[in-house]
């Protein structure tokens, strides 16, 4: 048997009952793996029932897309439906890809400053998940590429910061 398999390291080795907490937002992803192997559309109908049928239908056939593009969606979808005013919601939630689909919707939220779209991604920024964290600036990258010099200086303050997370 590969290493691999033994250590849990391929989706088909989450046990039924955890992904059915993953999936349900019960639950924060622990590995790649997991974040991985998360059903976005069953995540959202548990997590946002009010969304419409055809948004969670969209997300559902999108399931065989890369995660990026899928967080990409999810976020255009949950801010069509919802508008940006489920961030907040979204920033609280225990699990960690709904944060993430927080952090995308602050990445595509239009009329933001820089200044404001980092103060909303700070906090995710330094959230306890590795996978949270990532998502923060994968989500606003292209906003601090557009007016890198501004980035830098902004983000550089960060640095003094007592959380060895950002």
């Amino acid at each position: 048997m590969r290493a691999a398999a033994r250590l849990g390291k391929r989706v088909e080795d989450i046990e039924p009952a955890r992904l059915a907490l993953l999936n349900s937002g019960a639950i924060e992803a622990s590995t790649l793996t997991e974040c991985l192997a998360v059903d976005f559309a069953t995540l959202m109908r548990a997590v946002l029932p009010d969304l419409s049928e055809e948004a969670t239908a969209r997300m559902q056939q999108a399931a065989g897309n890369g995660i990026s593009r899928r967080m990409v969606l999810a976020a255009r979808l949950i801010s069509e439906h919802k508008g940006q005013g489920a961030i907040d919601e979204l920033r609280q939630h225990s699990s960690d890809t709904v944060r993430g689909w927080g952090c995308f919707m602050i990445g595509a939220a239009d009329n933001m400053t820089l200044s404001d779209r980092l103060a909303m991604i700070r906090p995710l920024a330094d959230d306890h998940h590795f996978g949270v964290r990532e998502w923060s600036w994968m989500a606003v990258r292209q906003h601090l590429v557009a007016d890198l010099d501004n980035a830098i200086a902004q983000l550089a303050r960060w640095t003094a910061d007592s959380s060895e997370r950002l």
